[in-house]
């Protein structure tokens, strides 16, 4: 009995010489034929290969999986930190807003009501004397109250303008009255009876201007309405 053949080790350099290209039997005729043996310690250092390779490409993934997750939760804690912060600063802008709006509001509020007051005193006075003097006093009085709103109002960007000489806009003036004159090729403001209103910031006027318009004579068949 002949003594058992010794499992030669196993490398990528063996496999050409597994098959006969031509027989089909293990090994060229002219090389020892590959045992069972050494096939099998092949099969198996090769499935442990892959076993290796399997769990280092998987302890990369996972190493890999690690970071995109850190990276995704810092950036998570930082978007809802700015948007915290940038909710925080929309909050504090619409409180000082409403705090500055209670204030101007209290502020015309309390002018009107010394108005209201000083106009009342002032009707009495007409009904109870003739004095003009006494008549000229109270509505002197009535100097400051006027100031202090037109100082209110300038604080909010409300100015008056003048329309005298202004080419007419109906956007801007409203007409009390017109004069016609036949030299005239257009229509501007020839007196301002009231000034008009706009506020700093606006493209429109809060309060037109009420005027007397001059106005070309109308042809016969062509009349202002």
């Amino acid at each position: 009995m002949s003594p058992p053949s010794r499992a030669r080790r196993w490398s990528w350099s063996n496999w050409p010489r597994v098959w006969h290209s031509n027989s089909g039997t293990l090994g060229p005729k002219d090389e020892p034929t590959m045992s069972m043996a050494d096939l099998a310690a092949a099969l198996i250092g090769l499935r442990e290969s892959n076993v290796r390779e399997t769990a280092r490409l998987t302890a990369a993934l996972e190493a890999l999986s690690g970071q995109v997750e850190a990276s995704r939760e810092g950036l998570v804690s930082t978007v809802d930190g700015r948007l915290a912060t940038a909710a925080q600063g929309v909050l504090d802008l619409d409180r000082r807003l409403a705090a500055e709006y209670e204030r101007r509001y209290e502020a015309v509020l309390g002018v009107i009501l010394e108005v209201a007051e000083r106009l009342g005193q002032l009707v009495e006075t007409a009904e109870s004397t003739d004095d003009p003097a006494e008549l000229s006093a109270r509505l002197a009085s009535l100097a400051g109250p006027r100031d202090r709103l037109t100082r209110i109002l300038n604080e909010a960007g409300i100015h008056a303008f003048n329309s005298a000489g202004e080419p007419y806009d109906p956007l801007r003036h409203e007409v009390v009255s017109r004069e016609f004159a036949d030299d005239l090729t257009h229509e501007y403001v020839a007196t301002e009876l009231r000034p008009g209103y706009v506020r700093e910031g606006l493209d429109h006027t809060m309060v037109r201007a009420q005027v007397i318009v001059a106005s070309p004579r109308p042809t016969e068949g062509n009349s202002h309405g």
